[in-house]
């Protein structure tokens, strides 16, 4: 069975970027230009306005680009293996740690953070994840599961080789 959980802010920013490019392009270059055609003495200003329309024009594309290349979710888990969204993957048992950190005003209007987890000694940081809480609270519930489980299969293999052995015989004269 396969779970997906930790899902990121990226419709938010994907919406939020179609919005302002056009925006930037019009008002800014649409202004500029405007500045330069009606007024020769503005010319400077003109070609400012259109150069900081195109600029944050294109950051917002580098950005939709990023948001739209982005995992819906965070973290998958299956088969008793965590994936995450970098591509690393390990056992709950391998991972060492796992934190919540603050992310800025939209993070915090918008409930997002950033999960800070530990896997082996290396640290990874993983941003634009909704409600951080529940997902620390469910990778120490994976954790805390897959250590029973590992628990009681080390449990049965050791009680298999009792019997195998034939250390737990009792025998009864009757």
């Amino acid at each position: 069975m396969e779970e997906k959980f930790g899902k990121t802010a990226r419709v938010l920013y994907i919406v939020f970027y179609s919005i302002i490019i056009p925006v930037c392009l019009l008002f800014f270059v649409g202004i500029g230009a405007l500045l330069i055609a009606t007024s020769p003495d503005l010319l400077i200003m003109g070609v400012f306005l259109i150069v900081l329309g195109v600029g944050v024009g294109g950051a917002s594309i580098g950005w939709l680009v990023y948001f739209i290349k982005m995992p819906q979710f965070v973290i998958t888990y299956k088969d008793g293996k965590l994936n995450f969204r970098n591509k690393v993957e390990c056992t709950p048992a391998e991972l060492d740690s796992y934190q919540q950190k603050g992310f800025n005003l939209d993070g915090a209007i918008f409930g997002f953070g950033k999960l800070l987890i530990t896997v082996k000694g290396q640290s990874y940081k993983f941003r634009y994840v909704y409600n951080v809480n529940e997902v620390i609270q469910r990778l120490y519930t994976i954790k805390l599961e897959y250590t029973m489980q590992q628990e009681i299969a080390r449990r049965n293999a050791e009680a298999a080789q009792k019997v195998e052995s034939g250390d737990d015989t009792v025998e009864n004269n009757g």
